[in-house]
Protein backbone atom coordinates (compact mmCIF):
# COMPACT_ATOMS: atom_id res chain seq x y z
CA UNK A 1 0.00 0.00 0.00
CA UNK A 2 1.37 3.44 -0.95
CA UNK A 3 2.38 5.81 1.85
CA UNK A 4 -0.20 8.38 0.74
CA UNK A 5 -2.98 5.79 0.87
CA UNK A 6 -1.84 4.60 4.31
CA UNK A 7 -1.92 8.16 5.61
CA UNK A 8 -5.35 8.73 4.13
CA UNK A 9 -6.75 5.58 5.74
CA UNK A 10 -5.09 6.44 9.06
CA UNK A 11 -6.69 9.87 8.91
CA UNK A 12 -10.14 8.42 8.34
CA UNK A 13 -9.55 5.92 11.15
CA UNK A 14 -8.91 8.81 13.54
CA UNK A 15 -11.90 10.72 12.25
CA UNK A 16 -14.15 7.70 12.63
CA UNK A 17 -13.52 7.75 16.38
CA UNK A 18 -15.51 10.98 16.59
CA UNK A 19 -19.17 11.49 15.93
CA UNK A 20 -18.41 14.29 13.46
CA UNK A 21 -15.96 14.62 10.61
CA UNK A 22 -14.08 17.91 10.43
CA UNK A 23 -12.23 19.48 7.53
CA UNK A 24 -10.49 22.76 6.75
CA UNK A 25 -11.89 24.72 3.84
CA UNK A 26 -10.62 27.80 2.03
CA UNK A 27 -11.91 31.24 2.98
CA UNK A 28 -11.35 34.51 1.06
CA UNK A 29 -10.52 36.46 4.24
CA UNK A 30 -9.00 33.92 6.66
CA UNK A 31 -7.33 31.54 4.18
CA UNK A 32 -8.68 28.43 5.93
CA UNK A 33 -11.50 27.87 8.42
CA UNK A 34 -12.60 24.65 10.16
CA UNK A 35 -15.92 23.13 9.13
CA UNK A 36 -18.10 20.18 10.08
CA UNK A 37 -18.91 17.76 7.25
CA UNK A 38 -22.67 17.31 6.88
CA UNK A 39 -22.72 15.41 3.60
CA UNK A 40 -20.18 14.07 1.11
CA UNK A 41 -21.49 14.34 -2.45
CA UNK A 42 -20.67 11.84 -5.24
CA UNK A 43 -18.70 14.42 -7.27
CA UNK A 44 -16.36 15.15 -4.36
CA UNK A 45 -18.09 18.34 -3.22
CA UNK A 46 -19.21 18.60 0.40
CA UNK A 47 -22.01 20.20 2.34
CA UNK A 48 -20.36 21.90 5.29
CA UNK A 49 -21.25 23.78 8.45
CA UNK A 50 -18.55 26.44 8.47
CA UNK A 51 -16.89 28.16 11.40
CA UNK A 52 -18.44 29.57 14.56
CA UNK A 53 -21.19 31.21 12.49
CA UNK A 54 -22.43 27.70 11.57
CA UNK A 55 -23.08 28.81 7.99
CA UNK A 56 -24.18 25.87 5.84
CA UNK A 57 -23.07 25.77 2.22
CA UNK A 58 -21.83 23.39 -0.44
CA UNK A 59 -18.10 23.65 -1.10
CA UNK A 60 -16.48 22.47 -4.32
CA UNK A 61 -13.84 19.75 -4.20
CA UNK A 62 -11.02 22.10 -5.27
CA UNK A 63 -11.81 24.48 -2.40
CA UNK A 64 -11.52 21.82 0.30
CA UNK A 65 -8.45 21.73 2.52
CA UNK A 66 -7.00 18.84 4.55
CA UNK A 67 -9.00 16.69 6.95
CA UNK A 68 -8.79 17.65 10.61
CA UNK A 69 -7.27 14.59 12.25
CA UNK A 70 -7.36 15.99 15.77
CA UNK A 71 -9.96 18.69 16.47
CA UNK A 72 -8.22 19.46 19.78
CA UNK A 73 -5.28 20.96 17.88
CA UNK A 74 -7.58 23.68 16.55
CA UNK A 75 -9.09 24.67 19.88
CA UNK A 76 -5.88 25.46 21.75
CA UNK A 77 -3.14 27.43 19.96
CA UNK A 78 0.38 25.99 20.16
CA UNK A 79 3.45 28.03 21.12
CA UNK A 80 5.60 25.50 19.22
CA UNK A 81 3.96 24.09 16.11
CA UNK A 82 6.18 20.98 16.00
CA UNK A 83 3.91 19.70 18.79
CA UNK A 84 0.85 19.75 16.54
CA UNK A 85 -0.55 16.39 15.47
CA UNK A 86 -0.91 17.38 11.83
CA UNK A 87 1.28 20.10 10.30
CA UNK A 88 0.36 21.58 6.92
CA UNK A 89 -0.27 25.00 5.41
CA UNK A 90 -3.86 25.15 6.65
CA UNK A 91 -3.15 24.13 10.26
CA UNK A 92 -0.13 26.44 10.48
CA UNK A 93 -2.12 29.46 9.27
CA UNK A 94 -5.01 28.58 11.59
CA UNK A 95 -2.67 28.35 14.59
CA UNK A 96 -0.95 31.64 13.73
CA UNK A 97 -4.33 33.35 13.35
CA UNK A 98 -5.56 32.12 16.73
CA UNK A 99 -2.40 33.38 18.45
CA UNK A 100 -2.53 36.68 16.58
CA UNK A 101 -6.09 37.25 17.82
CA UNK A 102 -4.71 37.01 21.37
CA UNK A 103 -1.89 39.48 20.58
CA UNK A 104 0.64 36.62 20.56
CA UNK A 105 2.69 37.62 17.52
CA UNK A 106 5.56 35.14 18.03
CA UNK A 107 5.31 31.38 17.46
CA UNK A 108 8.03 28.73 17.30
CA UNK A 109 8.54 25.97 14.78
CA UNK A 110 11.34 24.18 16.60
CA UNK A 111 14.35 26.52 16.51
CA UNK A 112 12.70 28.79 13.92
CA UNK A 113 10.66 31.78 15.08
CA UNK A 114 7.64 32.95 13.07
CA UNK A 115 6.55 36.54 13.73
CA UNK A 116 3.39 38.25 12.47
CA UNK A 117 3.50 42.03 12.12
CA UNK A 118 0.82 43.44 14.49
CA UNK A 119 0.94 46.86 12.78
CA UNK A 120 0.81 48.51 16.19
CA UNK A 121 3.37 49.27 18.87
CA UNK A 122 3.52 46.74 21.70
CA UNK A 123 6.05 48.19 24.17
CA UNK A 124 5.36 45.54 26.82
CA UNK A 125 7.06 42.98 24.57
CA UNK A 126 10.48 44.64 24.49
CA UNK A 127 11.38 45.74 28.01
CA UNK A 128 14.72 45.19 29.71
CA UNK A 129 13.05 42.72 32.06
CA UNK A 130 12.24 40.43 29.11
CA UNK A 131 15.80 40.70 27.83
CA UNK A 132 17.12 39.51 31.18
CA UNK A 133 14.46 36.79 31.41
CA UNK A 134 15.54 35.25 28.10
CA UNK A 135 19.23 35.79 28.79
CA UNK A 136 18.97 33.99 32.14
CA UNK A 137 16.78 31.09 30.99
CA UNK A 138 18.57 27.89 32.13
CA UNK A 139 19.88 25.55 29.38
CA UNK A 140 17.25 23.04 28.29
CA UNK A 141 14.36 25.09 29.66
CA UNK A 142 11.81 26.24 27.08
CA UNK A 143 11.10 29.97 27.07
CA UNK A 144 8.18 31.87 25.56
CA UNK A 145 8.48 32.44 21.78
CA UNK A 146 10.12 35.82 21.24
CA UNK A 147 12.72 37.52 19.05
CA UNK A 148 14.81 37.82 22.26
CA UNK A 149 14.73 34.01 22.47
CA UNK A 150 16.53 33.77 19.12
CA UNK A 151 19.00 36.52 20.04
CA UNK A 152 19.68 34.84 23.40
CA UNK A 153 20.36 31.48 21.74
CA UNK A 154 22.96 33.10 19.47
CA UNK A 155 24.55 35.08 22.28
CA UNK A 156 24.74 32.19 24.74
CA UNK A 157 26.13 29.85 22.04
CA UNK A 158 28.70 32.49 21.14
CA UNK A 159 29.95 32.68 24.71
CA UNK A 160 29.63 28.98 25.49
CA UNK A 161 30.88 27.37 22.28
CA UNK A 162 33.22 30.18 21.20
CA UNK A 163 32.01 29.81 17.63
CA UNK A 164 30.71 32.52 15.32
CA UNK A 165 26.91 32.79 15.23
CA UNK A 166 24.40 34.19 12.69
CA UNK A 167 20.78 35.27 12.98
CA UNK A 168 18.90 35.23 9.65
CA UNK A 169 15.82 37.48 9.46
CA UNK A 170 13.74 36.92 6.35
CA UNK A 171 10.31 37.90 5.07
CA UNK A 172 8.32 39.91 2.56
CA UNK A 173 8.26 43.70 2.47
CA UNK A 174 6.40 45.02 5.50
CA UNK A 175 6.74 41.78 7.45
CA UNK A 176 8.75 43.47 10.22
CA UNK A 177 12.35 42.50 9.37
CA UNK A 178 13.76 45.89 10.30
CA UNK A 179 12.02 45.92 13.68
CA UNK A 180 13.20 42.36 14.39
CA UNK A 181 16.77 43.38 13.54
CA UNK A 182 16.49 46.42 15.81
CA UNK A 183 15.27 44.28 18.71
CA UNK A 184 18.13 41.80 18.20
CA UNK A 185 20.62 44.66 18.31
CA UNK A 186 18.93 46.00 21.45
CA UNK A 187 19.29 42.57 23.06
CA UNK A 188 22.97 42.23 22.14
CA UNK A 189 23.75 45.74 23.37
CA UNK A 190 22.05 45.05 26.70
CA UNK A 191 23.53 41.57 27.08
CA UNK A 192 27.03 42.86 26.36
CA UNK A 193 26.66 45.40 29.15
CA UNK A 194 26.41 48.48 26.95
CA UNK A 195 24.75 50.65 29.58
CA UNK A 196 26.49 53.86 28.52
CA UNK A 197 25.60 55.92 25.49
CA UNK A 198 28.45 54.65 23.30
CA UNK A 199 28.01 51.09 22.05
CA UNK A 200 24.24 50.83 22.50
CA UNK A 201 23.48 54.04 20.58
CA UNK A 202 25.87 53.15 17.78
CA UNK A 203 24.24 49.76 17.26
CA UNK A 204 20.68 51.03 17.36
CA UNK A 205 21.46 54.04 15.14
CA UNK A 206 21.76 51.60 12.22
CA UNK A 207 17.95 51.37 12.11
CA UNK A 208 17.33 54.53 9.97
CA UNK A 209 19.87 53.25 7.45
CA UNK A 210 18.04 49.93 7.22
CA UNK A 211 14.74 51.76 6.74
CA UNK A 212 16.23 53.89 3.96
CA UNK A 213 17.02 50.76 1.97
CA UNK A 214 13.48 49.42 2.48
CA UNK A 215 12.90 47.96 -1.00
CA UNK A 216 16.49 47.55 -2.13
CA UNK A 217 17.80 44.22 -3.35
CA UNK A 218 20.59 43.62 -0.88
CA UNK A 219 21.73 41.91 2.25
CA UNK A 220 22.65 44.03 5.24
CA UNK A 221 25.10 42.21 7.48
CA UNK A 222 25.79 43.80 10.84
CA UNK A 223 28.88 42.30 12.44
CA UNK A 224 29.36 42.52 16.18
CA UNK A 225 32.70 41.72 17.77
CA UNK A 226 32.25 40.27 21.23
CA UNK A 227 35.17 39.84 23.58
CA UNK A 228 34.99 36.57 25.54
CA UNK A 229 37.86 35.76 27.90
CA UNK A 230 40.31 37.68 25.76
CA UNK A 231 39.10 36.17 22.46
CA UNK A 232 37.18 38.10 19.81
CA UNK A 233 34.14 36.39 18.26
CA UNK A 234 31.84 37.50 15.49
CA UNK A 235 28.06 37.64 15.80
CA UNK A 236 26.27 38.57 12.58
CA UNK A 237 22.69 39.74 12.11
CA UNK A 238 21.73 39.11 8.49
CA UNK A 239 18.84 41.33 7.46
CA UNK A 240 17.39 40.13 4.13
CA UNK A 241 15.38 42.53 2.02
CA UNK A 242 12.93 41.17 -0.54
CA UNK A 243 12.32 42.56 -4.01
CA UNK A 244 9.19 41.74 -6.02
CA UNK A 245 8.26 39.04 -3.48
CA UNK A 246 11.44 37.13 -4.28
CA UNK A 247 11.91 34.71 -1.39
CA UNK A 248 14.85 32.49 -0.59
CA UNK A 249 14.27 29.32 1.43
CA UNK A 250 16.95 28.46 3.96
Amino acid sequence: MADAEKKKRAGFAILSQHAEKMILTTDPEQCYVPAKVLKELPNGDMELEIGTSATIRTVKKQDLGPWILNAGDLRLPFEDMVRMTDVNEATILHNLRMRFMEDEIYTNIGTILVSVNPFKWMPHLYGTDLIMEHLNTPPGEVSTPHVFQIAAAAYVSLRGERLNQSVIISGESGAGKTEATKQCLKFFAEAAGATSAGMSDKLLSANPILEAFGNAKLYVIITLLVLVNGWKYILMVVHKFVVHKLLITY
